[in-house]
């Protein structure tokens, strides 16, 4: 509704609003005019927890016992793909 509000004029709108509102006519509706905005890397939701371990089994994996730090940023950073799958993690 907001792109319509934007685009045409005040009329146009009301013509809208009303059909759309006419869809509903005899159900419950709640209109919410909140402003969010979407944050689409989601890096808030980014799981980090274990991955050093998941790391430190692959350079076991490799043959590199006791990997230090920068052994593990070395491996996280030329693995293939760079992707990890459900079952892996």
């Amino acid at each position: 509704m907001s792109v319509i509000r934007k685009r045409h004029s005040p009329e146009v709108f009301q013509q809208v609003f009303v059909f759309v509102l006419n869809l509903f006519c005899g159900k419950a509706l709640g209109i919410d005019a909140t402003m969010l905005e979407a944050n689409a890397a989601m890096t808030s939701i980014v799981r980090k927890d274990g991955w050093k371990d998941y790391l430190r089994k692959l350079a076991t994996a490799e043959g590199n016992e006791n990997p230090t730090e920068n052994d593990l940023r070395r491996l996280d950073r030329r693995r293939p793909g760079k992707t990890v799958s459900n079952e892996d993690w």
